[in-house]
């Protein structure tokens, strides 16, 4: 569990067992608070801590005619279900 108090968070995973494999760090955010280590497969999950709402936030939802934002697909995507990391 990795706390945060902004909206992305990163976190550098060294192996199971420790220091197994050299630093990979591992981006977390609000969208996507659960991510998977691609070397060792741990886990890791962000917890948001911060203010519930931002007000300066200035990224509203306009329709500006542009289409959506479609995350790529990866190796995690094609997991069986009950190995996923809480997707």
């Amino acid at each position: 569990m990795v706390n945060s108090f902004g909206d992305e968070q990163y976190c550098g995973c060294t192996g199971y067992p420790a220091d197994s494999h050299t630093v990979l760090w591992i981006t977390l955010s609000r969208a996507h608070p659960l991510n998977r280590c691609p070397e060792c497969g741990s886990c890791y999950k962000m917890e948001y801590v911060g203010p519930p709402d931002d007000p300066y936030d200035h990224h509203h939802d306009h329709d500006d005619g542009h289409q959506p934002w479609v995350e790529a697909k990866n190796w995690s995507d094609y997991v069986r279900p009950e190995y996923r990391c809480g997707r």
